[in-house]
């Protein structure tokens, strides 16, 4: 709760965040404090959380019991992404799930944040252009330039998941269209290559994130179990032991 204050978390939602915080970091590789200051930051970075630490916390814990990311990397590569992410219009739940899958193919945060950004650039300076680049983008996702002009500002989850596997389809002269689109940098190629290569992952992930967003059960559920083991039950009778003992 203190942690709550300092993130700048409103007072009616402090008691949720510390619920959630306490149940998360119980269930997942994250402390107490890197739960809060990630679901903080999470907060004030990703549009359409607005306070929503349950259904938050639920998609990245669904995505990381789901893949073979951590929650603690995710959290860490949603924090990297987000802005852009918000920019070119996906939502909470997408931007966890991509989160989910570029973690799960060992890209490191701070360098996702870079291939996203340059990526989601040339894509937008593509469609502020025209010309060459926009007719190919339209190409590799089966639509018109028109069409991927107007699909990019109104579903761009299913634009980026149509480019995936459109560069996926190109086999080997993937790298040659990356470059043609003047997507050059030797950071960038082989992460879109990996992400291409792994379309069908990053579309599942992506699905089940917005699913648990959705839903917003995950967390309850896995402290469910953690709560119900035998060991839990000792400890939280050696805690209340301890405060009959202070109360005494």
């Amino acid at each position: 709760a203190t942690l709550a204050g300092q993130l700048g978390i409103a007072q009616e939602l402090v008691a949720d965040f510390t619920d959630t915080v306490a149940k998360f970091s119980a269930t997942t590789d994250l402390s107490v404090e890197a739960a809060a200051t990630g679901f903080g930051r999470l907060n004030q970075l990703i549009s359409g959380v607005d306070g929503q630490f349950n259904e938050l916390g639920s998609a990245i814990l669904a995505v990381g019991v789901d893949s073979v990311a951590t929650e603690s990397s995710i959290v860490a590569v949603s924090t990297n992404i987000a802005s852009m992410g918000n920019l070119a219009g996906l939502t909470a739940p997408e931007i966890i799930g991509l989160s989910g899958a570029i973690a799960s193919l060992g890209i490191r945060p701070e360098l996702a944040r870079g291939n996203i950004t340059r990526l989601f650039s040339n894509i937008n300076k593509s469609v502020a252009t025209s010309g060459y680049n926009l007719e190919e983008y339209g190409r590799l996702t089966g639509r018109t330039a028109e069409q991927f002009a107007e699909a990019w500002s109104s579903e761009p989850t299913a634009v980026l998941l149509d480019f995936f596997e459109g560069i996926s389809r190109e086999g080997a002269s993937a790298e040659r269209t990356l470059r043609d689109l003047g997507i050059t940098s030797v950071r960038d190629i082989p992460a879109i290559l990996r992400l291409a290569q792994s379309q069908d992952e990053v579309r599942r992930l992506i699905d089940v994130s917005n699913e648990s967003f959705s839903k917003g059960t995950k967390i309850n559920e896995q402290y469910a179990v953690i709560a119900g083991t035998t060991a839990e039950e000792i400890k939280r009778l050696t805690q209340n032991l301890a405060t009959l003992g202070a109360a005494v």
